[in-house]
């Protein structure tokens, strides 16, 4: 499901180009991923939501701006900090 969240929200943004930025809405990916409780698959969602929130930044017309280190920094974050918290709950429920 969070894949797919990734792939809606990077259409959605492709499609309005630089008019509005959903970069940020990526961060809503790993969120969804730590429901699984497993670490590798929260992982594997926040690469993806990293790597698009990178790519994007091509379409919204912010490559290389701060804008593009500070939403693709947040979505790394996030993405980490998810990771660690699925981690923890899979540690746990053993």
């Amino acid at each position: 499901v969070s894949i797919a969240v990734a792939l809606v929200v990077s259409v959605v943004d492709i499609l309005l180009g630089s008019r509005i930025i959903l970069i940020d809405l990526l961060i809503g990916v790993p969120c969804c991923a730590l429901f699984t409780a497993r670490w590798v698959q929260t992982a594997r969602a926040g690469a993806v939501a990293v790597v698009l929130a990178v790519l994007l930044a091509i379409p919204d017309g912010i490559w290389g701006t701060p804008a593009q280190f500070a939403l693709a920094g947040a979505v790394l974050m996030v993405a980490l900090a998810c990771t660690w918290a699925a981690s923890v709950i899979e540690a746990v429920t053993r």
